[in-house]
């Protein structure tokens, strides 16, 4: 019998199951047997501190409950804003944003995007996504641009050439909500509710522009997720109770509840 051999059968003796190897550093190794790895104690769970446990608050965790801990509300900080930036033709939205690729900007952090002039494009964006385009379009050596949109110098249709300065700006005011309105209309119903809401407090939509636009926006959003069955052929006395079966039921925060 070899060396080989006999090495063999003094392993086959010793353990009946075969040997694991762990590693521990770079260096060394260490062999454990099923056997032994099985009769190792389970490694117990370490929550986070504080993680659904008491334990002594410190400054900044008294800071925080007085603040989630307070009937006082919150003020808003959403904030949206439109930058314009040069362009040599007027161009569709859908275009607009192909071409915005191309110095690399994240469209769906775009959310409104149109031409109000030949020369000009309108990009609407939260302020915190300003800097991170502003860059983009830096480094493709293009700046921003000053653009008023109330400026009756923009009116260029002959048909209010008759009208007063006033008049011109009242227009343009209205041209602009309807192309708001318009971009609202694309949104998911959470980003629109948000936007919605700051040009509100902009009180450049009133209360009741704004909750009629968010009560058929919100509608229009539940009909589209939820269509009514059109393979139904049920008598039409009883259509409508089941196409209002298949509607979504009023949120609890649409609601005024009375306590």
């Amino acid at each position: 019998m070899t060396n080989t051999q006999h090495d063999t059968d003094n392993i086959t003796d010793s353990s009946d199951f075969p040997l694991l190897t762990t590693a521990t550093d770079t260096n060394t190794t260490v062999t454990l047997t099923y056997a032994q790895q099985a009769q190792k104690k389970p490694t117990k769970i370490k929550y986070a501190r504080g993680q659904y446990r008491s334990h002594q608050p410190t400054a900044a965790n008294l800071e925080l409950a007085t603040q989630v801990f307070n009937a006082a509300q919150i003020p808003p900080t959403a904030e949206y804003k439109y930058l314009y930036f040069p362009c040599n033709k007027r161009m569709k939205p859908s275009v607009i944003r192909q071409k915005l690729t191309l110095v690399g900007v994240d469209n769906l952090r775009i959310l409104d995007a149109h031409c109000p002039d030949w020369n000009t494009i309108a990009l609407l964006i939260h302020t915190n996504y300003e800097t991170d385009l502003l860059a983009k379009f830096h480094a493709a050596k293009v700046n921003s641009i000053t653009y008023d949109y109330c400026d009756p110098i923009h009116l260029r249709d002959q048909r209010h050439a008759s009208l007063s300065r006033e008049e011109k700006v009242t227009k343009l005011n209205q041209i602009f909500k309807n192309n708001l309105l318009r971009s609202l209309s694309f949104m998911r119903y959470p980003t629109c509710h948000s936007v919605s809401k700051f040009f509100h407090r902009q009180e450049i939509l009133t209360t009741e522009e704004l909750e009629s636009y968010l009560h058929n926006s919100k509608q229009k959003q539940i009909a589209d997720a939820f269509p009514p069955n059109a393979t139904n052929n049920q008598p039409s006395s009883s259509s409508s109770s089941s196409q209002e079966a298949l509607q979504s039921p009023i949120a609890a925060s649409d609601t005024t509840t009375q306590l």
